[in-house]
């Protein structure tokens, strides 16, 4: 039932309204529940403003995958692996006289298994390993003895191995020529310790909280401002199913326009957000009250740290090969599912590429015996009419690569995204954002609060009657006007455990 989706203001999960009369939401959902179970009341307005609001419903896709509690409203921090088996590329080179390798030098170097040298900018490789460069198995050379510091840098000492007698060209030992390790080789009497491990280092991430805050203010007699929608009621059960029945109920419209703007405060700040802080540490934004403003990274400014790829005529196959270098050594087969968000543009553009692979590779075609493409439809036009359509929705790509796509009505959204590019969308509608969201146990994308600072919400009144609660005859009156203010306060942050495993395929025309 709670995929239903029966009515604009319909909320998810029928449960939040069952067995409520029309009074009962009104007087106690929106009016005094807001105060005795603020936990609550966020949660269901989560759900009602992503089933109901469009645009803006980035907080309840992040909500569905659970949310970190921080102690505090400091910087959340967290760490990243990095991964010990790389590429060191080669600072210089000098052959066996001890001269540098250059771009002018014409020679074969370590010829005989004279030994030479290479100079890295790390200390790397251990004693006895055998290391290639760029000709990999062509041109195996082995280390001998441990490498000496120099400066910055380090230098081994290798010689030629695999039989090659005639030497190594000059050419592949060149500064940027990339080299790995292979293994150790070693004999089989009284041999010595060879080789050695590598640590991933760690790198320190972190993400600071952002808080904000909205305020209304109303005369007493606001609340005859009304209009009327319709709700599914849960009545009970019948043969193990839910039964439901229409009610009409009454909203507050100032209460609705509130949460509304409420809920595209959080949700912009959650995706839009920048960091103000500088390269010094340092916040050069105020408050009007003198105190300093902090803002953390939104998840678009996490996303985009781990690049972004811009185009200008989609192609799924310079995607697919973008992705490959996200799954390529990083996840198993049966992990390699993507979620990709993007605007209704995107997702008909990337429709239309997947019947274009398929129908251009298999032969597919559709036809009337496609299962579901054509069916009976019913209409005063004609006794025999047929509906024909299909939309793809999932792509499968190599190496297990299974990318599933969804619309994002933020994407859509034309006030805030004021680029247009094709059929008068806007360019941000046809932005893809690949990520891996990772699984209940390890959140790879996650929405961040701080334990004991939850949503807020507080009320300033006259002394007659509270418009927000229904209150009347208030016995402590904050001011002497016969109105009521609302205020409702946040701290919110979303962190992006490793950009890495995210990708960003963006429309040349919205790179800066």
């Amino acid at each position: 039932m709670s995929e239903q989706r029966l009515g604009k203001y319909q909320m998810r999960e029928f449960k939040t309204w069952g067995g409520m009369s029309k009074s009962d939401i009104v007087e106690r959902y929106l009016g005094t529940e807001l105060r005795k179970s603020p936990q609550m009341a966020e949660t269901n307005m989560i759900q009602l403003m992503a089933a109901n609001n469009g645009a803006y419903m980035l907080e309840a896709f992040l909500t569905q995958w659970g949310t970190k509690k921080f102690e505090d409203d400091s910087f959340f921090f967290w760490n990243i692996i990095g991964d010990s088996e790389k590429n060191i590329p080669l600072v210089e080179a000098r052959d066996e006289d001890g001269n540098v390798i250059t771009s002018s030098t014409v020679k074969m170097v370590g010829a005989g298994t004279q030994p030479f040298q290479l100079v890295f900018g790390t200390k790397y490789f251990f004693e006895g390993e055998v290391i290639v460069g760029n000709m990999n198995e062509v041109y195996p050379m082995k280390i001998i003895g441990e490498g000496r510091e120099e400066g910055s840098n380090y230098v081994y000492t290798v010689e030629l191995m695999a039989g090659n007698t005639d030497g190594i060209p000059s050419d592949r030992l060149l500064a940027g020529e990339k080299f790995s390790y292979e293994y150790a080789p070693t004999s089989k009497s009284f041999d010595r310790k060879k080789g050695g491990l590598r640590y991933g280092t760690s790198v320190s991430m972190r993400n600071g909280f952002s808080m904000i805050r909205l305020y209304d203010k109303q005369d007493s007699y606001a609340g005859d401002k009304k209009f009327m929608v319709k709700y599914p009621c849960i009545t009970g059960y019948k043969n193990g199913k839910i039964q439901t029945e229409w009610q009409t109920r009454w909203i507050d419209v100032v209460k609705w326009t509130f949460e509304k703007t409420w809920s595209e405060y959080k949700n912009k700040c959650l995706a839009f957000s920048r960091s103000n802080e500088n390269s010094n540490g340092e916040y050069t934004n105020f408050d009007s009250n003198g105190e300093v403003l902090r803002m953390g990274a939104g998840l678009f400014e996490q996303l985009d740290a781990a690049g972004v790829i811009p185009y200008n005529t989609f192609s799924l196959e310079q995607l697919t090969q973008h992705i490959l270098q996200l799954v390529s050594n990083k996840q198993e087969y049966r992990k390699r599912t993507y979620v990709m968000r993007t605007g209704t543009g995107g997702f008909m553009q990337f429709s239309q590429a997947v019947e274009n692979m398929a129908s251009s590779t298999n032969g597919w075609r559709s036809t009337s015996q496609n299962p579901a493409t054509v069916k009976s439809v019913s209409s005063e036009y004609h006794q025999n009419s047929l509906g024909y359509g299909y939309q793809f929705t999932e792509y499968y790509g190599p190496m297990g690569i299974v990318l599933k796509c969804e619309i994002d009505p933020m994407y859509d959204e034309k006030v805030r995204n004021k680029i247009t590019w094709k059929a008068g969308l806007p360019a941000k509608s046809y932005r893809y954002d690949i990520f891996d969201i990772g699984d209940q146990d390890v959140q790879n994308i996650f929405k961040a609060e701080v334990k004991n600072m939850p949503e807020r919400r507080g009320y300033v009144t006259g002394p007659f009657y509270n418009a927000y609660t229904f209150e009347e005859n208030i016995n402590y009156g904050a001011t002497d006007e016969d109105s009521s203010s609302q205020h409702i306060k946040a701290t919110l942050g979303v962190g992006v455990l490793d950009a890495t495993r995210t990708l960003a395929y963006v429309p040349a025309v919205l790179i800066a």
